[in-house]
């Protein structure tokens, strides 16, 4: 699992694809991104984006239908392949407050 977004405040491009190449995975799963149904103010969480831009740059990228998936060393891709999940059904939008 690997934080970034298409915004790269976490980690760079060039950053993200020295840490692939030095560990190379079979599976990146990004984390740490913004969920458009989860936010009601763009700007907030600040800098924070989406996954969709950065993942349109990579190969082999799948969204899974689900939050969850089992793994197993047989069942791992032969090329690395970016996976990415929907959020958990327990994730829910912040309440609507004035400072957001």
């Amino acid at each position: 699992m690997m934080p970034l977004d298409s915004q790269f405040h976490i980690l760079k491009t060039d950053q993200i694809a020295a840490i692939r190449n030095r560990l190379s995975p079979p599976i990146l799963i990004p984390m740490h991104y913004r969920h458009g149904d989860l936010e009601r103010n763009p700007n907030r969480p600040e800098q924070l984006g989406a996954i969709d831009d950065w993942a349109k740059g990579e190969a082999d990228v799948r969204y899974l239908a689900a939050n969850k998936q089992d793994f197993s060393f047989d069942s791992l891709p032969k090329k690395p392949e970016v996976l990415i999940f929907k959020h958990s059904p327990l994730a829910k939008p912040p309440p609507n407050t004035n400072d957001r």
